[in-house]
């Protein structure tokens, strides 16, 4: 599968997740907590993936600028996931954590969809991009299936840079 195409569906999983906590607030605690675990899961297994494959691959002096942009956008998403998994479920300040994660997240999406992923298009192949999204997919999956950390860094996965 495409590595952009792998990764706008991944963005909307993400956005599909942030509706379904918003549109369920009546709904049992458990309920909401599943939600919202799903959703850290996915956000964070998104994340590493994005960061060790894609944005390596795609380092040139041509987009350089938007990925350390993405790279502090996912320093700060992180470190927001980190204050909502500090929270207990019924706390009455984790809507407005999980609020100003979801409007992190839809800005860091916009960003790349809309200038990063355009400008990769133009520089690298339907071939190239077809074999980075095989090597991502099956990332993806094995990260999911791992547990997540018992506490959470804002360290993103290749905290050396970018080359």
């Amino acid at each position: 599968m495409n590595a952009i195409l792998l990764l706008k569906q991944q963005h909307a999983r993400l956005l599909d997740l942030f509706r379904r906590y918003r549109e369920e607030p009546r709904e049992p605690p458990e309920v909401r907590q599943g939600i919202l675990t799903a959703l850290t899961e996915a956000l964070l297994a998104h994340a590493t993936v994005e960061e060790r494959h894609f944005y390596r691959a795609v380092t040139s002096d041509q987009t350089e600028g938007y990925l350390r942009q993405c790279m502090d956008d996912h320093t700060r998403v992180r470190q927001l996931v980190s204050e909502l998994l500090a929270r207990s479920p019924d706390d009455t300040e984790l809507p407005g954590c999980v609020s100003r994660l979801e409007r992190a997240v839809e800005e860091h999406l916009t960003r790349e969809e809309q200038e990063l992923f355009a400008l990769v298009e133009r520089v690298l192949d339907r071939q190239t991009l077809d074999a980075l999204g095989s090597v991502m997919e099956p990332a993806y999956e094995e990260i999911q299936r791992t547990p997540p950390p018992a506490s959470l860094s804002s360290e993103t996965a290749y905290p050396g840079g970018l080359r």
